[in-house]
């Protein structure tokens, strides 16, 4: 370098690491992936009751504990984010 100063590659890679992640909403994004075969009837946008869409995602889901286990994991989702 013209002023003196070593870099190592691992110490590039660090920086524009560290860059990559401070750039707020540039960075990564996250696919939801859809079960293949499976619709829940009454979902947003739809004239269908939010009590049908409950019963429609309990089913989805495979029954009441499954959708309570989901709504856990998608509040600890929510807790990181």
């Amino acid at each position: 370098m013209a002023d003196g100063h070593k870099v190592t590659p691992a110490y590039v890679s660090i920086v524009k690491y560290n860059q990559s992640k401070s750039s707020g909403a540039l960075g990564r994004k996250v696919r939801v992936k859809k079960a293949a075969g499976r619709r829940v009837a009454g979902g947003m946008g739809s004239s269908g009751s939010p009590l049908e869409a409950a019963v429609a995602f309990i089913q989805a889901c495979g029954g009441l504990e499954q959708a309570k286990a989901v709504l856990t994991q998608v509040e600890a989702i929510r807790a990181v984010v």
